[in-house]
C-alpha cells in the first residue's frame, strides 16, 4: 500500500520490551551500541515492564539509552506500544531483550525495504546453538522464530521486525495480550495491502531454550490466548511441515519432522492440562 522508497539513512527507533532480564539486557545493549548506523539518526528505547530485579539499574548505566516504563499492563506488547507512542522516527525496529543484534542489522534492513519495495521486513533470527544440542534445543530452534516461513505466510514476530512507522498510524497499535500480537498485527498489515518480505541479511541472534520448563512456559503462554478446546485439537501439521521442509526434503528432515510433530503435540497436551488445572483451581 505505502511502498514509497525511503531515504538511504532514515531516522530509526529501536524498541525493546524487558521484564526481569538482568542476565541478558546488558549484552543486548552492548550489541545495539555497536550498530554500524549514524548515531544521530538512531534512538534506542528500552521499556521496562515491571521488573523486580536489577534490569532497570543496568539500563540506566547507559546514557545513550532511553528508558521508559510500562507498569500498568503486564504484556510485552503493551510495553512495545509505550515505545511506539514515544517515538517520532521514520522507521521502527523491534527485537527482544535476550537477543544480540548483528552490527549490520539496521543497515541491511533499510536496504531490504528499499530494494524489495516493501513496507516491513521480517529479519532472520539465528539461533545460538551448542555443538551438542539436546532435544529441547532442537525443538525450539526448528519450531519457533522461523522468520522465512513466517514471511511466506504473511507474518512476522517482533524478535526481528522492521517497519515504516506510519503503518501504526494506519493500523493502530499491538493488542496488549501475553503472546501472538505481533503475528496478528503483521498478518493484518498484509491483509490491508502493505508489503512484507523476508530479509536474511538483517540478522539478530537468539539463544535456544535448553530445558523442558522453558519450552513448556512458551507453550503455555501461546495457548493462553486460545480456548482449551481449540488448543487441544490443533495439530500444527502444516505449520511444522512448512518450517522444516522450507528448503530440501530429505530423509533426515523427514525424521526431524516426525520428532518435532510428536514433541509439539506432547507439549501441547501437557500445556492444556496445566491451563485446565489452573482454570479449575480458580473456580
Amino acid at each position: 500500500m505505502l511502498q514509497d522508497k525511503i531515504k538511504k539513512n532514515p531516522s530509526v527507533s529501536i524498541i525493546v520490551p524487558v521484564f526481569n532480564d538482568e542476565k541478558n539486557i546488558g549484552k543486548l545493549i552492548e550489541s545495539l551500541l555497536e550498530l554500524e548506523y549514524p548515531k544521530k539518526l538512531l534512538e534506542i528505547i528500552i521499556i521496562d515492564n515491571g521488573s523486580k530485579d536489577r534490569t532497570k539499574e543496568i539500563v540506566r548505566q547507559y546514557s545513550a539509552i532511553t528508558l521508559l516504563e510500562e507498569n500498568t499492563i503486564q504484556s510485552s506488547y503493551a510495553a512495545r506500544n509505550r515505545g511506539i507512542k514515544h517515538s517520532i522516527n521514520e522507521i521502527l525496529a523491534f527485537t527482544d531483550s535476550d537477543c544480540i543484534v548483528d552490527s549490520q542489522w539496521i543497515k541491511n534492513a533499510i536496504s531490504c525495504i528499499n530494494n524489495k519495495k516493501v513496507d516491513l521486513i521480517a529479519g532472520s533470527v539465528v539461533f545460538l546453538k551448542n555443538s551438542n544440542l539436546n532435544l529441547f534445543e532442537i525443538y525450539d530452534s526448528h519450531m519457533y522464530l522461523q522468520q522465512e516461513y513466517n514471511a511466506s505466510v504473511g507474518a512476522s514476530t517482533t524478535a526481528n521486525l522492521v517497519v515504516k512507522s506510519n503503518l501504526f498510524d494506519s493500523l493502530g497499535l499491538f493488542l496488549s495480550v501475553k503472546s501472538g500480537a505481533d503475528v496478528r498485527w503483521t498478518s493484518r498489515a498484509v491483509s490491508k495491502g502493505f508489503k512484507l518480505a523476508y530479509c536474511k541479511r538483517a540478522k539478530v541472534f537468539h539463544p535456544t531454550r535448553k530445558r523442558l520448563k522453558e519450552v513448556l512456559k512458551k507453550e503455555i503462554r501461546l495457548f493462553g490466548n486460545s480456548s482449551i478446546f481449540s488448543a487441544l485439537i490443533h495439530l500444527h501439521f502444516n505449520e511444522i511441515k512448512g518450517k522444516i521442509f522450507l528448503n530440501n526434503i530429505n530423509f533426515s528432515s523427514v525424521g526431524l519432522f516426525i520428532l518435532i510433530l510428536l514433541m509439539k503435540n506432547l507439549f501441547k497436551i501437557i500445556s492444556v492440562l496445566i491451563i485446565s488445572m489452573k482454570s479449575f483451581i480458580r473456580h
